[in-house]
């Protein structure tokens, strides 16, 4: 995992002779000429390194708070606060080098943090995304920093095929301070985020 992808070639070469102090022993009972007292072995191989992420199943993520939506609205604003709306997608990666991950979304602040906007574009609500990462990677699972914009970089410990994980959405407890209903029905929001990988190798 520590080459770069590329082609690469190199020699290696072995002694062979009857003294017993080469890297091949015929025996003392045996005539090895001068020409036939090496092996050479000439090395060519190619090193390509992998990245691929694919989506299960939807790319639709459909947040909900964690106590329901029935609960939820009954429940004061403290409750609320603690029991903020969220959602998963999954993924499946595969992948041989360090990589990092970056967050682009529809409608970015100006201090690089993600929010969903309303049907009618009067509300808006902030989200963090959580990015959960197979076992051998090094750091883990970990927020997609503030600002989204900042890559976020991951070593593996191993190469990996067809791994699962999962990005983990969740609103902001500030931004859920909103009325429970309007007169034509519940308040919908949404927004299109992004989730870039790039290899480093």
């Amino acid at each position: 995992m520590d080459l770069n992808a590329g082609q690469y070639t190199g020699s290696y070469e072995l002694s062979v002779g009857e003294q017993g102090n080469e890297d091949i022993y015929v025996g003392k009972h045996k005539q090895i000429s001068s020409e036939n007292r090496t092996i050479t072995f000439n090395l060519n191989f190619t090193v390509t390194h992998i990245l691929k992420v694919q989506t299960i199943g939807s790319t639709t993520v459909y947040m909900q708070p964690k106590i329901g939506w029935e609960a939820w609205l009954a429940s004061d604003k403290i409750q609320k606060r603690r029991n903020a709306s969220e959602g998963r997608g999954g993924f499946i990666i595969s992948v041989s080098g360090p990589f990092s991950v970056t967050v682009r979304c529809q409608y970015p602040t100006i201090s690089g943090e993600c929010k969903l906007r309303s049907t009618d574009k009067t509300r808006v609500v902030f989200i963090d995304a959580f990015l959960h990462l197979p076992a051998a990677y090094q750091g883990g699972s970990q927020w997609l920093t503030n600002p989204f914009s900042t890559p976020l970089s991951f070593t593996p410990e191993r190469p990996l095929f067809a791994a699962p994980g999962h990005i983990e959405f969740v609103t902001q407890a500030h931004s859920l301070d909103l009325p429970n209903n309007y007169d034509d029905g519940y308040l919908h929001f949404s927004g299109d985020v992004t989730i870039i990988f790039e290899s480093h190798l």
